[in-house]
């Protein structure tokens, strides 16, 4: 991996060119060859390009063209902010699938009009606590958060990474969606099954990440995430 320093020209650059790679973490911008990794095929993966394939059909065989030109519209008016903190439009079909993709996550079906607004409320705090309860003593996981209980309409996102060495700190592409809480959770929500479940217990030494996020199931919104972590403490 290279690390790089821009000039007047080029002030920034990410994604792949050529089978190079560009982009940056805390200490700067960097370049790295492009691997491509075998494409794992696991149950959620499948279930979310199940569910992008299911949106794009009803985009074009379910939704009338006053919808379509609707969710143009909604695209135009509510931008997203790009790698590089630039306004971005959206195409009407991605917006329609973004909104739709988080109401899935929440378990909710899709809407074919767009919502009159993005509004959502973001988490200000984050906490992983991770202990050993009971007899025999088992661990767990327990995320806390403000505001709690989360607002109205309001879902808590929680995003982990598996135990890693207490020496990693760049980890956005370990981050996997573990667990969606429901409507009005109140802090601390509890994780320890869910964890379990998708990675196993971490052993003692281990430091985890989580990403905290909020999500509103009235219009599909999701906020900014809050990370935190925590290295699990041995057994007393």
């Amino acid at each position: 991996m290279a690390k790089i320093q821009f000039g007047n020209i080029v002030a920034d650059a990410r994604n792949a060119v050529g089978g190079i790679v560009y982009s940056r973490n805390t200490w700067g911008a960097y370049i790295r060859q492009k691997v491509s990794p075998v494409q794992p095929r696991t149950a959620r993966q499948v279930e979310q390009r199940a569910n992008l394939s299911e949106l794009a059909k009803r985009w074009g065989q379910v939704l009338t063209e006053e919808q379509r030109e609707s969710w143009r519209q909604f695209a135009a008016a509510f931008p997203i902010i790009d790698v590089f903190g630039n306004s971005v439009a959206l195409t009407g079909i991605a917006a329609y699938q973004r909104v739709n993709r988080v109401r899935a996550l929440l378990g909710l079906p899709p809407l074919d009009d767009p919502p009159a607004d993005m509004n959502v409320v973001a988490p200000d705090s984050a906490q992983l606590q991770i202990s050993w309860t009971g007899t025999p003593p088992a661990l767990s996981l327990k995320v806390a958060f403000t505001p709690s209980p989360a607002p109205t309409n309001h879902h808590v996102e929680v995003w982990a990474t598996k135990g890693l060495s207490p020496g990693r700190a760049f980890v956005s592409s370990e981050l996997r969606l573990i667990a969606v809480s429901p409507s009005g959770q109140a802090s601390p929500f509890d994780i320890t099954a869910a964890y379990q479940e998708r990675f196993g217990l971490p052993s003692v030494g281990q430091k985890v990440f989580i990403e905290v996020r909020f999500a509103n199931a009235t219009n599909g919104a999701q906020s900014r995430g809050l990370r935190a972590w925590a290295i699990v403490p041995a057994s007393s």
